[in-house]
């Protein structure tokens, strides 16, 4: 369906063109309607881009200082663990996480664990399939039929180089 705030088009052209309703939750208030999948797609979707601005953060317990956390990436609207090549880093490379996120002074450490948090943090995005209709020869439409979310969080765990940061 069109402007339902699901993508159903591999592009997501069928969310494109959504004025006056609202944004998803956890987006900047924008004008037009951008599904919460088109969030942190790669492709500004609203008109100054803001669908593309919060793509990291911090994620930690209720209560936890401001600025301690596990890094968290976002990818069509669904955030989790970024994956790093290594478990340990040097002051220089948590620095420039920090900048990743936007802190602009200070001083980076990392932390081996935080307490309260949740083992098997989903690390990879399982994606929905779309099924392909032939229309002829030269066309082929990809779509699918669900309201389900594009993305979801999964733990993966075979995945390799994929070592969560804590920082503070």
């Amino acid at each position: 369906m069109v402007c339902d705030g699901v993508r159903d088009c591999p592009s997501g052209e069928d969310e494109r063109t959504c004025i006056g309703l609202s944004a998803p939750e956890g987006t900047p208030d924008v004008e037009s309607c951008v599904a919460h999948d088109m969030v942190c797609d790669g492709d500004r979707d609203s008109p100054n881009g803001e669908d593309e601005r919060t793509c990291i953060g911090l994620s930690a317990p209720e209560g936890t200082s401001y600025g301690v956390g596990q890094v968290m990436l976002r990818s069509l609207g669904v955030w989790r663990s970024k994956c790093y090549p290594t478990q340990n880093h040097t002051k220089s490379e948590l620095e420039a996480i920090c900048r990743e996120l936007g802190f602009l002074s200070g001083h980076a450490k990392e932390i081996k664990e935080m307490k309260n948090t949740v083992f098997n943090t989903p690390n990879n995005l399982a994606l929905e399939p779309f099924s392909e209709v032939i229309l002829n020869n030269q066309t082929v439409i990809k779509m699918r039929n669900t309201n389900a979310p594009i993305a979801r969080a999964v733990f993966d765990e075979e995945l390799k180089n994929c070592n969560p940061v804590f920082i503070e």
